[in-house]
């Protein structure tokens, strides 16, 4: 056998062992959605647990951006506000929730939304939250008025009214409203027969 076979052979062999060596990665499990914590540090919840919490002589302003409601959780004491972010033209996805007290002081800058948009699709459950408007509170949940779409001139914007856990920040539904472009003020009503009608002020 020429010796320019048995290295023809010998190359082959090396790159058959070297594709077989190759480890195959398992497919990464999706991020568990987190919600972010009060003033202090991380901002970003730690895999430790570990939070220091600002000095309580110490306040806080701002973290509210483009807010157009805002509606107040007894259980904790707070005011809950959605901020629009940035418009869905510019960045989708780029909205959150913030908790301030009864001073309008900062409590939690980011609670729902601490993640960037990149990241959110990824959670589990996955998070969406684009513009919210309207928002409300009922039953240990917090209604808020979004929208889907409106990227450009050609993709139409659709009406979205999603809910949220208000104990824990979990995504749990959203309902569709495909005939209109978006809401403004929203407000649940339990007084119909047990029936949970959202009273919508387009």
């Amino acid at each position: 056998m020429h010796r320019s076979s048995i290295n023809s052979i010998a190359t082959a062999a090396v790159l058959i062992i070297s594709i077989v060596a190759v480890p195959v990665h398992a497919q990464e499990e999706p991020e568990p959605f987190v919600t972010g914590n009060p003033l202090g540090l991380p901002v970003y919840p730690a895999a430790d647990g570990d939070f220091d919490a600002i000095s309580s002589n110490v306040k806080v302003y701002g973290a509210i951006y483009s807010a157009e409601s805002c509606t107040y959780d007894a259980d904790r004491g707070v005011i809950v506000v959605p901020n629009r972010g940035a418009p869905q033209h510019v960045q989708t996805n780029d909205a959150w929730v913030s908790f301030i007290n009864h001073d309008g002081s900062v409590h939690t800058p980011r609670w729902i939304g601490v993640q960037n948009p990149e990241r959110r699709a990824e959670l589990t459950p996955a998070l969406v939250l684009n513009e919210p408007l309207g928002s409300d509170i009922s039953d240990g949940m917090l209604y808020v008025a979004d929208r889907d779409g409106g990227t450009s001139r050609d993709e139409p914007s659709v009406a979205v009214i999603r809910r949220f856990d208000i104990e824990t920040g979990l995504h749990v539904g959203e309902s569709r409203i495909e005939d209109h472009p978006w809401m403004n003020v929203i407000e649940v009503a339990t007084d119909c027969s047990n029936l949970r009608q959202l009273a919508v002020d387009l």
